[in-house]
């Protein structure tokens, strides 16, 4: 071991998520001795997944990586890995089954966040009375002047087009 090496000041990071794997190499590249930690037989963090034995996908956390997260897609970039598959589709399961349908919001056409959510995501069990009254979309009405008008015309439209006036 030469003097350089005895010299780096030594890190320890624990979690090979994204946040875990994406220090180390940045204090790595600075001249850090890194050593990093992993409790599970892979890395990836939230964004782990597997299948069941009866081939059903499972993730550990969120797998979704929208355009804001250019730091993602900036380390991905320099290391030059292609770690994503195509947007998909994905869904939510409870023990009763499943219970929402998220769509690929790229492929739509852009709305605000509280409005977006609630207009393509599809709630396969949660009541109307509960999608209408979820904190977001009260603050939503606060900061967009025709969402309460936007948010009967969705509702009309949930419910049947016959319903409209």
């Amino acid at each position: 071991m030469n003097s350089t090496e005895i010299n780096k000041p030594k890190v320890i990071v624990v979690g090979a998520g994204w946040a875990g794997l994406g220090a180390t190499y940045h204090l790595a590249k600075q001249g850090y001795d890194v050593t990093l930690l992993e409790a599970s037989p892979y890395p990836g963090g939230l964004v782990a997944g597997w299948k069941t034995p009866g081939g059903r996908s499972v993730e550990a956390g969120i797998h979704g990586f929208w355009y804001p997260y250019q730091n993602i897609f900036s380390l991905v970039k320099e290391l030059n890995l292609n770690p994503f598959t195509p947007w998909t589709r994905s869904a939510q399961y409870s023990p009763a089954g499943l219970e929402v349908e998220s769509p690929i919001f790229q492929d739509l056409p852009y709305l605000p966040t509280p409005l977006g959510t609630f207009i393509y995501t599809q709630f396969k069990r949660l009541p109307l009375s509960d999608t209408c009254c979820r904190t977001g979309y009260a603050n939503a009405y606060q900061h967009y002047p025709y969402f309460m008008q936007l948010l009967i015309l969705i509702i009309l439209i949930k419910l049947g087009g016959d319903m409209m006036p």
